[in-house]
């Protein structure tokens, strides 16, 4: 008998091929015309690309369908209805809603929580790949396989592509969620997962706490009595993904036949990851990057004691920057320190002195100190010593940070491709990972307390000694 139902599904699949096609053409045309010009993307550009990836995104997955379908029908009646979806809601249906989400309803989660647990719709999308050593091969062999999905950038689908092919969710999560392991401010951070290039998250603002007379946000009212209206301080932080490239490289033979390598390659580009969103996430400018602490207006910067010694740290400097941090941030709060400043770390404590000032002794207890799982701590609060810190001295070489007023945004999205040039005389394959984050604190400028003279902030640093 003819299978009519077979037929039907295979020109199904041939429009929808031609669709990708017509994407893919445009998709060329928008990056094709920026190069002519030697310009970035416009914004409408971007947003185009974007919109574009969605869409093809989608229609790939209506194809993979109609394939399963195709290769495993299931018999029933032409007049049955089709039968609802069970279980785990299929990737089509996901996108879908995740297009719908957009930036209409964002969800802010705890940054320890893991890139799988952001998109556990697709969160297992191995993209038909036993692994990511399987994967990154295709790519770095140059082996064609329809298996590959290519980036929006105008090629045909297994094919090399200047945009390189998107990694599959399930691979991308591993390599976030094995870098978050060794962050700092991620998982101390509020996360955003982004389904587009760019959401907004609104909140309030609470950056000034003085008033005329009654200095309370609460107003009492007596018996039918009267009260002012005071506007709500209503902020708009606008994440937009920025592109965030990471590179590595690795011999054909291992590509092909190391054993482990999958292992390798991961922690190696999860390690990458890790500490180049840590340092976006410190000292980043906002230009093409996550703004920085270090370089958020709502920094603020404790002047050194007078007459102060270059290249130290004092207990009085530690100590004024504690009294320069939100109240709000007292339980949360982490010191970030540079290896350079422990040795000035284990020398503080608050000094004893003579009527005519003279210093007489003190000690490091009451204010540094290492915990018997060897851990240390300032001031009660912890302290984490990274090379991302500035070098003793020198402004941000100390911060005293509340991480969970800083906003993440990550993409799902991610591409992996090779460079044709690179490494050619050396059989060695150069990779390249993109991955799309930003990041910005949330305040925007420091806390003024109610007597209008004091200022507080989730992030203070010491100045220049």
């Amino acid at each position: 008998m003819y299978d009519y139902e077979n037929e039907e599904l295979l020109e199904r699949k041939e429009n929808l091929e031609k669709l990708i096609q017509l994407k893919n053409e445009r998709a060329q045309s928008i990056w094709q015309t920026a190069e002519a010009e030697k310009r970035d993307l416009t914004e409408e550009e971007a947003h185009q690309l974007d919109a574009i990836l969605t869409e093809f995104e989608a229609t790939f997955d209506k194809v993979r369908d109609i394939e399963a379908q195709i290769e495993a029908p299931k018999p029933r009646r032409k007049t049955d209805p089709d039968p609802l979806p069970r279980g785990p809601r299929s990737s089509l249906v996901s996108t879908a809603l995740d297009a719908c989400r957009g930036e209409h309803t964002p969800r802010v989660l705890d940054g320890r929580t893991s890139f799988a647990q952001m998109f556990a719709d697709r969160s297992q999308d191995t993209g038909g790949w036993r692994n990511f050593q399987e994967y990154a091969a295709a790519i770095g062999l140059g082996l064609y396989d329809s298996r590959l999905r290519p980036a929006a950038s105008g090629h045909r689908e297994g094919e090399g592509s200047s945009g390189g092919f998107m990694v599959p969710t399930q691979f991308i999560s591993e390599l976030f969620d094995y870098a978050l392991e060794s962050e700092i401010v991620r998982p101390r951070a509020q996360v955003v997962p982004m389904v587009s290039s760019s959401i907004s998250a609104p909140g309030f603002g609470y950056t000034d706490h003085q008033t005329s007379g009654d200095r309370s946000p609460i107003q009492w009212l007596a018996e039918a009595g009267e009260g002012t209206i005071r506007t709500a301080n209503v902020i708009e932080k606008n994440l937009r993904a920025k592109k965030a490239a990471i590179f590595s490289k690795a011999t054909s033979e291992l590509l092909a036949d190391a054993p482990n390598f999958e292992r390798s390659l991961t922690m190696k580009f999860a390690q990458d990851l890790g500490f180049g969103l840590d340092y976006a996430f410190l000292w980043g400018n906002g230009v093409g990057q996550p703004l920085g602490v270090m370089n958020s207006p709502a920094l603020i910067t404790v002047a050194k004691e007078t007459s102060q010694t270059a290249g130290t740290i004092h207990y009085d400097n530690v100590t004024s920057m504690l009294a320069r941090l939100h109240p709000a941030g007292f339980n949360q709060a982490t010191w970030l320190v540079g290896p350079d400043s422990l040795p000035q770390l284990f020398k503080i404590g608050p000094v004893i002195t003579t009527p005519d000032g003279t210093g007489v002794g003190g000690g490091s207890a009451a204010g540094f100190q290492q915990m018997p799982d060897g851990t240390f701590r300032l001031l009660g609060r912890p302290v984490i010593v990274t090379e991302k810190m500035a070098a003793l001295g020198t402004v941000g070489d100390i911060l005293l940070a509340d991480f969970s007023q800083y906003l993440i945004g990550l993409r799902r999205d991610a591409s992996m491709e090779r460079s044709i040039h690179a490494g050619w005389s050396t059989d060695e394959v150069h990779f390249r990972l993109i991955a799309r984050v930003d990041g910005m604190p949330i305040p925007d400028q420091a806390t003024t307390l109610q007597d209008g003279s004091r200022t507080v902030s989730p992030f203070v640093t010491l100045a220049a000694r």
